[in-house]
């Protein structure tokens, strides 16, 4: 949204979403009002959270009046940012957990080197666990980055890339029209991967403003995965079928590679009751080139034998997992 005479009513809107996370939101949106000034304003996204997160944001709201809170029945994390895009006055947008937090005084640091024509700017991160905390992904352009190379790690995972690890020009986003991919999971890589491949002006920033907190349990139960493994290949084909930098063999390299090993992930995936069976082998048919293609001897050895039997092939690597 734009004001009447054609600008932004403010210099960066950072978006929000919340769902269930009372504990650690204090600290996050004091994080923020620490050091909010009138160019920059808060949508606070309440994706129908089932604790306190929304009552918190109502009393934020009418505490600083560049904050703005839009209530929604629970549609996810890239539907809560969906809304939080659409709400926002902002010439540029910026992510924020509400179980993260950003760091002392790098919202004037932001803005001192917000551009007015970049269309994305990638920033790195700070990663905090229980006992430790480091530096995560300096994008020094000294160091050897580059938008290539930024596409290549984040696409085969060798990076974390999150959607807060860039900052996208509004106009850019209506441009493109891109939204994140409602009910996918996965949907950071998605959007990241959509960024860098459509933005023509992008810049790299050593500002470590963003502080992420991995506090998640590494277990996940079968029918989460196998929604996760689905949502990820479903998302991986998207981005290779988007008609941008085809001449890009370490891109397509990575694409496949990704979609190859999500198809095999599956594969062990199909002697778990809570799986479905024929969705697992129509993906794996739809998505067969990428074992073709693929370096792994055993995403090969799979290839061969569905040349041989399909329904043999199914069935050995359901013993092979069992």
């Amino acid at each position: 949204m734009e004001c009447s005479s054609g600008n932004f009513m403010f210099r960066l809107s950072i978006v929000v979403p919340i769902y269930n996370v009372e504990k650690y939101l204090v600290k996050c949106l004091d994080s923020v009002v620490n050091q909010l000034n009138e160019l920059v304003e808060v949508i606070l996204v309440d994706d129908g959270t089932k604790d306190n997160s929304g009552k918190i944001c109502d009393e934020y709201a009418l505490r600083f009046p560049n904050i703005k809170v839009v209530h929604k029945q629970n549609g996810g994390l890239s539907d809560a940012r969906n809304f939080g895009i659409k709400a926002s006055s902002g010439e540029y947008i910026a992510f924020l957990d509400g179980d993260d937090y950003i760091s002392d005084n790098c919202i004037d640091k932001l803005l001192k080197e917000l551009p007015s024509d970049c269309e994305a700017i990638v920033y790195p991160f700070i990663l905090e666990k229980v006992c430790e905390s480091k530096h995560v992904g300096c994008v020094d352009s000294k160091s050897g980055y580059s938008l290539k190379k930024s596409l290549v790690c984040n696409l085969s995972g060798k990076e974390l890339w999150p959607a807060w690890k860039t900052i996208v020009k509004r106009s850019f986003i209506d441009q493109h029209r891109l939204m994140f991919p409602f009910g996918r999971i996965h949907e950071d890589v998605y959007w990241t991967s959509m960024v860098l491949l459509l933005s023509k002006d992008i810049m790299f920033k050593n500002i470590y403003w963003y502080n992420y907190i991995d506090s998640r349990l590494d277990s996940i139960t079968s029918s989460i995965k196998f929604r996760s493994l689905l949502c990820m290949i479903d998302n991986f084909n998207d981005i290779k079928n988007l008609k941008v930098d085809r001449d890009n063999k370490k891109l397509k390299k990575a694409l496949l590679a990704r979609i190859s090993d999500g198809c095999f992930s599956m594969l062990k995936c199909y002697v778990n009751p809570e799986s479905d069976k024929n969705i697992i082998k129509r993906t794996v048919k739809e998505n067969f080139i990428c074992f073709k293609k693929s370096k792994k001897l055993s995403h090969r050895l799979f290839c061969l034998l569905f040349r041989i039997n399909k329904n043999l092939a199914f069935r050995i690597y359901e013993r092979k997992f069992a």
